[in-house]
């Protein structure tokens, strides 16, 4: 589980969020009850691995937000991406960092 906080309003965060992680791939499935919750995941193959990832971004006041991610990749012949989860979060949290 990786954390960040960002100095912009939750909207801007959750919208970006949801563009980059179409961009990257994953298919977006959302609960309706709980808004700020994004649950992802991006089909395996033969070279990759399934991802299932799930960012939670929090209102911390008008001007700024958390974004917490969290992975889960299966375990794969070829790509070792379990073994390296908290190493997709924080690629995640970087590509966010230079998106927002």
């Amino acid at each position: 589980m990786e954390t960040t906080s960002y100095r912009s309003p939750f909207e801007k965060v959750y919208r970006r969020t949801k563009h980059t992680l179409i961009k990257k791939g994953y298919i977006l499935t959302e609960d309706e009850k709980t808004p700020g919750v994004i649950m992802a995941f991006r089909k395996g193959g033969f070279f990759k691995a399934t991802r299932n990832l799930k960012v939670v971004i929090e209102i911390i006041d008008e001007t700024s937000c958390s974004l917490t991610v969290v992975s889960d990749s299966g375990s794969h012949l070829i790509d070792k991406a379990g073994q390296k989860n908290r190493h997709i979060e924080s690629d995640f949290i970087a590509m966010m960092t230079t998106r927002i």
